[in-house]
């Protein structure tokens, strides 16, 4: 952990900021940032799950809060009166902005996680296994072996000489 600031950020009065902190905590053991680059990504990453964990509960509230106010929902009937409550929020605004913050928030975590790892590949490109044996030079290919649109070489001539 650095200085916590993130955690103050975005960790609501309610939310325990040990939970996030053991969350970001995950992430770094997880992907045991290198620089200060790939800390950000991982940053980024926590903070839209985080986000999207928040978006979970306020979505289970609104479903809980519309069950709670259907009059004889002690009949037993649990999932009639879960399907109503959907249906009666489906056509309020919360449950569509809800859905699409997640959505958002999801999109948010995969593109920072994306960017880590083509960050990761970019920063050693062509590095072999140390298992392979291969080693790090690879031939170059003369000029003429590169072809042209529209032309069709053989693979004979593409091979180094």
């Amino acid at each position: 952990m650095r200085h916590g600031l993130l955690a103050r950020c975005l960790t609501l009065g309610t939310e325990s900021r040990e939970s996030f902190d053991a969350l970001l905590a995950l992430h770094l053991e997880r992907f045991q940032p290198a620089d200060g680059v790939e800390y950000t990504m991982i940053e980024e990453m926590v903070a839209s799950y985080w986000r999207m964990r928040r978006a979970w509960a306020i979505e289970t509230r609104l479903l809980d809060d519309q069950i709670a106010a259907q009059p004889g929902r002690r009949d037993g009937n649990e999932l009639a009166h879960i399907a109503t409550a959907f249906s009666q929020l489906a056509v309020s605004p919360s449950l569509a902005l809800i859905h699409r913050y997640e959505t958002r928030l999801h999109v948010m975590y995969q593109r920072a996680l994306h960017n880590l790892l083509l960050l990761r590949t970019v920063a050693a490109p062509n590095e072999p296994s140390p298992d392979s044996g291969q080693s790090s030079v690879l031939p170059a290919l003369p000029l003429s072996a590169v072809e042209a649109p529209g032309d069709h070489a053989k693979a004979s001539d593409l091979s180094p000489r």
